[in-house]
């Protein structure tokens, strides 16, 4: 594993902002395309204030993201929160979560269900168009080359959070806390996951409030995981102040850590219609795990965090690495392998440079 000093490795070029604004409407628009799949029908699963979740199957795969619009067999269509979250029946197609705010009584209909990525993304591109006052803007601009990485030690890592760490991963762990924005790279199996885990822990032994994010639900869920058995011996820390913040995916995460980790999985499909309850709820919270379109969709999540750091780093397109890193008070880092899988990114054209480049590239690592 390598710790790299991402102030050594300052953005090559400066990037406007709206260049980012650009990419991810057009990353919208060409994840539009995506073809309609059939919904046979589901039950519903859980009400939260006025948001009603279903459980649906589909014989068919989706994958377009987090937003859809349902048309049932009869009746008019309407938006809806979408969530994969396993295979469908007999291991074809998909099982999904539809949440909505309409009242569909105790069944959801058969219909059909189509990308509305564009709603996604154009909400995001508002974010980073319009930057709410609680963004760091200051520090996301590191990425792009706006502004510079700086020191900022925030003290020393406790001895219990290095426990079972090698000397390299020791290393990554104090660069996190000595830099604002920093990189750690490592290849396959040199334990990244455990590293970040391992910081997180420190930075909550110095009180520091820590955000996780990912680019999908599994790798919010790994990285929690992992978080869970680094602070084994702090109860303290571990009740119920440890928060999986959206859709869990991994069903064992609930079933073994359930006593253990808060969840919001009902709260979190529509985090707009209740950004009090869940501020209350985060504010509660040492450390938080959560994908990043989740965070950017709820206003609850901003200026909450002092830290906040990025797993699987290499999977994220620049647009939504600076939106992660405007969610941290002090300090961002970014682990990941760069050599590993990329964004994945549609759209063609001017704007996929800024959607297939990620973080490492953006700070000149590669």
């Amino acid at each position: 594993m390598q710790a790299l000093d991402s102030a050594a490795r300052q953005a090559n070029s400066t990037i406007s902002t709206d260049e980012l604004v650009q990419a991810l409407l057009a990353e919208g628009k060409a994840q539009a395309k995506h073809p309609t799949i059939r919904v046979e029908g589901g039950t519903l699963v859980s009400m939260v204030g006025g948001t009603r979740i279903y459980r649906a199957l589909s014989p068919d795969r989706w994958s377009a993201g987090a937003s859809g619009f349902f048309k049932p067999l009869l009746g008019k269509g309407f938006r809806v929160e979408v969530r994969r979250v396993g295979r469908g029946r007999h291991g074809h197609g998909c099982t999904l979560l539809l949440a909505t705010s309409r009242d569909l009584g105790p069944t959801l209909p058969q219909g059909h269900l189509s990308p509305d990525g564009a709603s996604l993304y154009q909400a995001m591109a508002k974010l980073l168009d319009s930057p709410p006052l609680e963004f760091n803007r200051e520090l996301a601009d590191v990425l792009i080359g706006a502004t510079s990485p700086e020191p900022a030690p925030c003290g020393e890592a406790s001895p219990e959070s290095l426990e079972c760490l090698n000397r390299e991963q020791r290393k990554a762990v104090r660069r996190v806390l000595d830099w604002n924005c920093a990189v750690i790279w490592g290849p396959p199996g040199t334990g990244k996951t455990r590293t970040l885990a391992a910081a997180a822990r420190a930075l909550a032994d110095l009180g520091k409030r820590v955000l996780i994010l990912t680019g999908t639900n599994a790798a919010a869920d790994n990285a929690l995981r992992a978080v869970v058995k680094r602070f084994d011996g702090r109860p303290d820390l571990v009740d119920r102040k440890l928060l999986r913040f959206g859709l869990v995916q991994d069903e064992a995460l609930a079933s073994e850590c359930g006593d253990l980790v808060g969840f919001t999985q009902a709260m979190s499909l529509l985090p707009a219609s209740m950004p009090d309850l869940q501020r209350a709820t985060l504010l509660r919270s040492t450390v938080v795990a959560s994908t990043i379109h989740a965070a950017c969709l709820s206003s609850a999540v901003r200026g909450v965090f002092d830290a906040v750091l990025v797993d699987e780093a290499s999977t994220m397109g620049l647009p939504l690495a600076w939106l992660a890193a405007a969610h941290a008070g002090g300090r961002v880092v970014f682990f990941g392998d760069p050599m590993q899988l990329g964004p994945v990114v549609v759209q063609e054209g001017p704007g996929r440079r800024c959607m297939a480049d990620d973080a490492f590239t953006a700070l000149g690592v590669l």
